[in-house]
Formats: structure tokens, sequence, C-alpha cells
């Protein structure tokens, strides 16, 4: 099977939409764990598997080169995303580094 190609078909008019709806994703995330190719992403409480699924899926008719997984445990939910070899640096440019408030256990004075 032929590898879909690394570009996104998204127009600049739909774009900051499609990024406030991820911004929005992000803002529920609790942990956050870099793997092969992507990221896996744990989501608060409350959050619909239904309404990540059907982010992915819109995701996808734009950027089929991204691949996404949503799995539903005692754990809660976790989406991961990935991107082909070589083009991994789109996952971060999608959903950004890991925030540093999260990163770190610390608390300021």
């Amino acid at each position: 099977m032929e590898q879909p190609q690394i570009a996104c078909s998204l127009t600049a008019a739909d774009f900051p939409a499609r990024l406030d709806e991820w911004r929005r994703l992000l803002s529920s995330v609790v942990e956050r764990v870099d793997i092969e190719g992507g990221v896996r992403l744990r989501l608060g409480p409350g959050v619909s598997a239904a309404a990540v699924a059907g982010l992915a899926a819109r995701e996808l008719e734009c950027c089929p080169f991204f691949s996404f997984g949503l799995l539903m445990s005692s754990r809660g939910l976790l989406i991961e995303v990935r991107a082909p070899a070589g083009a991994e640096a789109l996952v971060t440019a999608l959903l950004g580094d890991a925030p540093a408030a999260r990163a770190c256990s610390c608390s300021s004075p």
C-alpha cells in the first residue's frame, strides 16, 4: 500500500477553527508520553470519546498521513497520534510540546 502524501488539504480559511479544536482538546490533557513516531495523550474526565474520534476523523480527511488510535480503559481515555518516519515533527506542530507546567511537579513560590 502506498503511503499518503505528507501534506494538509485544509483550506487557509478552515485552519484556525481546526487548530482551536485541537487546543480545546489539549486543555484536557493530564498526561503526555512521547511514543515512537508520535505521542500518547491521556485525557481528563468528562472528555467525550465520540468527540475525540470525530476530531481525529476530520483530521484524517485533510491529513491522511497521520494515524490515530483511541483507547478507553479504567485509566481514562487515551489518544495516540503518529506520523510516518521523517514527519514526526508534524505531530509536535499539531499538538505542541509537553507544557512545562505538566512536565514538572514543582509549585511556584
